[in-house]
């Protein structure tokens, strides 16, 4: 199962399973994934599950979305992707399940 995992301030990982199709960033309190800082847009990208992977688009934010330091619009991640949502971190992991 994917999972993001978001570095906070304290440098304690929080980690956000991958379970749904369409997941919000933002720091509207109905995102799946609330990231509570003025740097983040209260609507500021969005993850969607494509085949066996993810997609992340950003949602015309005022910060914009970075993945692997570069400013993107819609983008397929990888494995071990580090994306840039204002001033948070996170880190894309894609595990596969066992078979």
């Amino acid at each position: 199962m994917e999972k993001l995992v978001v570095m906070s301030d304290d440098g304690s990982p929080q980690e956000f399973p991958l379970i749904e199709k369409r997941l919000l960033i933002g720091r509207d309190e109905s995102c799946k994934i609330c990231l509570r800082d003025r740097s983040v847009s209260r609507h500021h990208a969005t993850l969607m599950r494509v085949f066996r992977g993810f997609s992340i688009e950003d949602e015309q934010s005022t910060n914009g979305t970075k993945v692997n330091g570069t400013v993107i619009t819609k983008r397929f991640l990888k494995h071990g992707d580090l994306i840039e949502v204002g001033k948070y971190r996170m880190r894309y992991i894609a595990q596969l399940p066992d078979r």
